[in-house]
């Protein structure tokens, strides 16, 4: 997959979010020459700063719920991570044969750049972030990175908007979710390296249960691809 696979396709954009957890996807999908719908269980009222920040791209709405025709007729539904996945409209999608994907899943398949992956329970913005800066601090000559970056599930950073400045040898230090680690699972992807700080019941209201919890963060380690010249790394 590459941008230009984006172009002159109908992509549904399903869940902007009050906190904007679908602009990064959406503006990613516009730039990429798509043809752009955004649909949302919330109405404009409470989608409004969301909304302004998309305000020069050309984008139709479809707000207040769902429509079935939009994903029966889109070619992409692009689902933001606080959909579960057990969700009517994605199972009319996939019966429909339309390709559902996320923002975390097309990131993984268009960046070439090394990546570090922080999940757990508690602690993993700050130790992100400490990641991140303490390997900026590091970089020089004889370091065989170039830059790091700092984004994923964090501050509601973007994740799609910086793969044009992510150079090959860069690296990308990422906070993944539990949601984000579901989702990669369909693609069977994972970081290089992979630290989890800890696990404690957390989501149960998603997840159901504490061990259907767990498996969401064993992904993130489950799909780490094993090779003798760049071996992955879980802590």
């Amino acid at each position: 997959m590459d941008r230009s696979f984006f172009r002159e396709k109908e992509v549904l954009v399903m869940g902007l979010g009050r906190f904007g957890g679908g602009l990064d996807s959406a503006i990613f999908a516009c730039k990429s020459g798509a043809r752009v719908t955004v649909t949302d269980l919330a109405d404009r009222d409470c989608l409004g700063e969301a909304l302004e920040a998309l305000k020069e791209y050309d984008i139709e709405y479809h707000l207040g719920g769902h429509v079935e025709e939009d994903f029966t007729n889109s070619d992409i539904i692009i689902v933001n991570p606080a959909v579960p996945p057990a969700n009517k409209f994605i199972d009319i999608a996939l019966d429909a044969g339309k390709l559902v994907t996320s923002q975390i899943e097309i990131f993984f398949q268009l960046t070439t750049s090394r990546t570090i992956g922080i999940t757990g329970s508690n602690g993993k913005s700050t130790t992100t972030a400490l990641t991140a800066h303490l390997l900026r601090e590091n970089i020089d000559e004889d370091r065989n990175y170039a830059a790091v970056h700092l984004a994923g599930n964090i501050g509601n950073r973007p994740l799609l908007a910086i793969l044009d400045d992510i150079g090959e040898n860069d690296l990308v230090v990422l906070e993944i979710s539990s949601f984000q680690g579901e989702q990669l699972a369909r693609i069977e992807s994972a970081c290089d390296i992979m630290v989890i700080t800890n696990l404690t019941p957390n989501h149960l209201d998603r997840h159901g249960t504490f061990d259907a919890y767990c498996s969401a963060k064993e992904n993130l380690f489950r799909y780490q691809r094993l090779s003798d010249n760049e071996p992955a790394i879980s802590i």
